[in-house]
């Protein structure tokens, strides 16, 4: 899920969606910090997750192509390094332009949440709710 909350910054971008990139437990100080991504608009973070799709499949298609060299061949494993081949070529073009694995966020933020009890990604998202800069925000469901 994401936060839809308007928050400008210091030097005047105004940022709409929110999400949590990350979150790690301090024990010791019983804190949680929160890992906080900014867009300017969520098509930012919709073109980044695309991104990351891409380049998942662009890593297993790497990785297949290099099991399949050391088996032996026959038509069907020729056919199938060739449509892999084919997809990985279509694929480069597209992370040589733009697709990476990187966070597209005009801003990353850290932010700490005391005293959370047990923290989960539920409950830290509840815990954002309640502090600035996200008080009054909206959670939005995302499609994973």
């Amino acid at each position: 899920m994401s936060i839809l909350k308007s928050i400008t910054d210091e030097k005047g971008v105004q940022t709409t969606f929110h999400r949590i990139l990350s979150y790690m437990v301090d024990v010791d100080l019983n804190q949680v910090l929160v890992c906080i991504g900014s867009y300017t608009n969520q098509d930012v973070y919709e073109q980044e997750k695309q991104n990351r799709a891409k380049f998942k499949r662009w890593q297993y298609i790497s990785e297949r192509l290099a099991q399949l060299a050391t088996e032996i061949e026959n038509e069907k494993d020729q056919e199938t390094k060739t449509n892999l081949q084919n997809e990985y070529n279509e694929l480069m073009g597209e992370i040589t332009g733009s697709v990476s694995n990187k966070v597209l966020a005009y801003n990353i933020s850290e932010l700490y949440i005391e005293n959370l009890q047990k923290p989960t990604l539920e409950t830290v998202e509840e815990a954002l709710l309640k502090q600035e800069p996200f008080i009054n925000g909206k959670w939005i469901k995302n499609e994973s």
